[in-house]
């Protein structure tokens, strides 16, 4: 079943900011959709055409109890079309990606007499269903398109007690092969991403190793599945980790909770490890209240951008809570998006291709009653960029045009002559093509990438980062390329 519904733009947004070490981005939009009972946002992605696709769950819409709910915007939030699919139970869509067809993958569950199924649902570009298919007895949490073009999911397993699964298709959904990680305990997973050398991080929770209590877990595979390493992390309490990324330097960021460390209560835990899981630090942020990190992302200056939610249990009750950390875990900015006497909370965030973010979750403050789907668009780190261009040189001067179709300039400035790598990479963190690589003079240099590969091959449209290395120092921009 497939409805449209309006956007609504949130007034009187009460906005928090607190222990501001550089003054956060204001919000450039905020909206929320939905009808009177619940509906949320678990997944936002900003796509090739600009807008945002957003999956959750609704029980506003649809023909059961909540419906697995998918939303499709333009670059300021209004409403293009909507998709509801469910039936007479319970079906949700946890993760989203848009694929490289430029149509849309999402995974969750789906509630039917046997239990609680995989969930899978491709839809085209325009929002129409394309293929659904359910398999085997368990919950979905994060799906990813894979190089091959099949998908790679992660989430628990029931058939044992409650195990982690990870499960690869084809690009049809058809299951390829299935793993399940367990011990005596309950073991889930949280999050998994391809990794550069076609393998797969995950990250999760375990109650069958580790320290105590459950721990964080991360479990690096190679291509078939097969676990390569793992680790925990955490103490005697309870520790979950619910994101994690593969960063510039080929470790990894997680994000999640820790009762074992911190303020007290449930704290947000950002843990930062080399490329074999050893950690390189850990950082806990938040005060004596629930406070908790549900999603992570490396953003441009090589620091990290983390949501969640700040004070649950509190007597003024939850705020979705933004952070904003240098790339040692060390605390730039805060902030937390909130209304009086309600709950809300932040499940994903994305640095868009303006360098600002985009936001989704729910709010009980604002919108059509209950609790709503909740988009927030933000503004770029001005005032960061501004400070790190009093302290460095800036390299990267100007990409033009951007987005762009058939090809873009890149100018820049080497403050001395040395050696240059300007390189193209795609979503998975792959080389697409060198543009620079040797011994550069001092002065302007102009280059341009055509959105061709190394074999000359025109390249999918859709989101690239350019990395530039040089004098010591690193940049990094993201490209839109529009066919």
């Amino acid at each position: 079943m497939k409805r449209r519904f309006g956007a609504v733009l949130v007034l009187g947004l009460l906005v928090v900011a607190t222990s501001l070490l550089a003054q956060a981005p204001d919000t450039v939009w905020t909206r929320t959709y939905g009808g009177p009972r619940g509906d949320a946002g678990r997944s936002v992605q900003q796509t090739s055409d600009s807008g945002y696709i957003v999956s959750g769950n609704t029980f506003s819409f649809g023909a059961g109890a909540s419906d697995l709910y998918l939303l499709k915007t333009d670059v300021w939030g209004d409403t293009s079309w909507t998709l509801i699919l469910g039936g007479e139970g319970h079906e949700h869509g946890a993760s989203v990606r848009q694929t490289f067809d430029q149509g849309y993958i999402v995974a969750g569950y789906t509630q039917l007499p046997s239990g609680c199924h995989v969930y899978m649902v491709k839809a085209s570009g325009n929002g129409d269903t394309t293929w659904t298919r359910t398999h085997g007895i368990g919950n979905i949490h994060s799906i990813q398109q894979t190089t091959d073009s099949g998908y790679i999911m992660v989430g628990a397993s029931y058939d044992h007690l409650e195990d982690m699964l990870l499960m690869k298709t084809d690009v049809n959904g058809d299951v390829q092969w299935t793993k399940t990680y367990f011990g005596a305990g309950s073991d889930v997973g949280n999050w998994v991403e391809q990794t550069l050398d076609r393998g797969y991080i995950i990250t999760g929770w375990t109650g069958s190793f580790g320290a105590g209590g459950y721990d964080v877990w991360l479990i690096k595979t190679d291509a078939g599945g097969d676990s390569i390493w793992s680790r925990t992390y955490g103490g005697t309490g309870y520790d979950y980790g619910f994101c994690v990324k593969q960063t510039a330097d080929s470790g990894y960021i997680i994000a999640g909770f820790t009762t074992s460390f911190g303020a007290g209560g449930r704290d947000l835990y950002l843990i930062k490890t080399d490329p074999d899981g050893d950690t390189v630090w850990t950082r806990t942020y938040g005060q004596s209240y629930d406070d908790q990190g549900w999603g992570v992302e490396q953003t441009s200056d090589l620091g990290y951008v983390v949501v969640g939610h700040f004070g649950w249990f509190s007597p003024s009750r939850a705020d979705l809570w933004l952070l904003k950390t240098s790339e040692n875990g060390d605390t730039v900015w805060t902030r937390t998006y909130g209304g009086p006497g309600e709950d809300e909370i932040g499940y994903a965030v994305q640095q868009t291709v303006d360098q600002g973010y985009i936001v989704t979750g729910w709010t009980a403050a604002f919108g059509a009653g209950g609790a709503d789907l909740w988009l927030l668009k933000l503004e770029p780190d001005v005032k960061i960029a501004e400070q790190e261009s009093a302290e460095k040189v800036h390299l990267m001067r100007q990409i033009e045009p951007n987005p762009f179709t058939h090809r873009t300039r890149i100018q820049y400035r080497l403050p001395r002559s040395g050696n240059v790598n300007i390189t193209v990479y795609n979503l998975l963190g792959e080389e697409v093509r060198p543009l620079v690589s040797g011994r550069q003079e001092s002065g302007r240099h102009t280059i341009a990438w055509d959105g061709k590969d190394n074999f000359k091959a025109r390249v999918p449209t859709g989101p690239y980062f350019l990395r530039f290395l040089a004098a010591g120092q690193s940049e990094t921009r993201r490209l839109l390329l529009v066919r």
